[in-house]
């Protein structure tokens, strides 16, 4: 006696396995474009925050009346604005960001005591993405994306 189809309930193996190996496609193809989103979120970021930090720098040196130092440290990612010596405040950039070059400062940037500072560069990396970010010395004004050979040209940077 024949058993009807109609009771054989639930899916083959083959037929799971061709389901999961269709989501694993899915999902691979799915990360690529968010890598590169967190990775323009994170540099984006990252500017804000060096933003942020030209800011305080400039504003405490008018505040104290006197020159203020802020460091730029490559291994933490740490932003630090120095009076005296001090640590005031502190940046910190995302984990994923890392900073591979400071162009046209040796021992941390000099702000003098009404606000003027020297310009400057950082280049940062973040997950395969690199990007330079020019201050500008006397007004402060900050450039996203600048091409390399017109850092290396302004700030005579390698």
């Amino acid at each position: 006696m024949l058993i009807p189809c109609a009771s054989r309930r639930g899916f083959s193996l083959i037929e799971l396995m061709v389901v999961v190996v269709l989501l694993a496609i899915m999902a691979a193809l799915a990360s690529v474009p968010v890598s590169g989103a967190l990775a323009r979120q994170d540099l984006s970021r990252s500017v804000q925050l060096i933003r942020l930090f030209d800011l305080r720098l400039r504003h405490q040196a008018q505040l104290e009346r006197e020159p203020v130092k802020g460091l730029i440290d490559h291994q933490t990612g740490r932003l630090v604005v120095l009076v005296d010596g001090d640590p005031v405040k502190s940046f910190q950039l995302p984990q994923s960001v890392a900073v591979q070059a400071i162009g046209n400062v040796n021992r941390g940037i000099e702000v003098a005591g009404n606000g003027d500072a020297v310009s400057y560069a950082v280049q940062l990396a973040c997950r395969g993405a690199t990007q330079w970010v020019l201050v500008v010395g006397g007004s402060g004004q900050v450039l996203v994306d600048v091409d390399p050979r017109s850092v290396k040209m302004l700030l005579g940077v390698q």
